[in-house]
């Protein structure tokens, strides 16, 4: 529930241009190292019923850290173009 608070906490201080580059590259490491930490060994999808629940739910938190991480990289890309 933490990363959630911290993704909006990162999305609002981008809003306000309040975050620097730095910090934005950090975030998206860290999502993206979280993304292959969290990633099942057996991808079984995303559907409940259709495997092994905890499998698809490592699945689906991995994949929700990767969408962070592109997200982040989408603000970081977006700071240096404005600049």
């Amino acid at each position: 529930m933490l990363i959630y608070v911290v993704a909006m906490v990162i999305t609002i201080l981008f809003l306000i241009d309040m975050l620097s580059m730095r910090v934005l590259l950090i975030f998206m490491l860290c999502a993206f190292l979280g993304f292959s930490y969290v990633f099942p060994d057996k991808f079984e999808g995303f559907e409940i019923g259709k495997g092994d629940i905890k499998n698809i739910e490592k699945g689906r938190e991995a994949f929700g850290l990767l969408l962070m991480a592109f997200v982040f990289g989408l603000f970081a890309l977006g700071k240096k173009l404005v600049k």
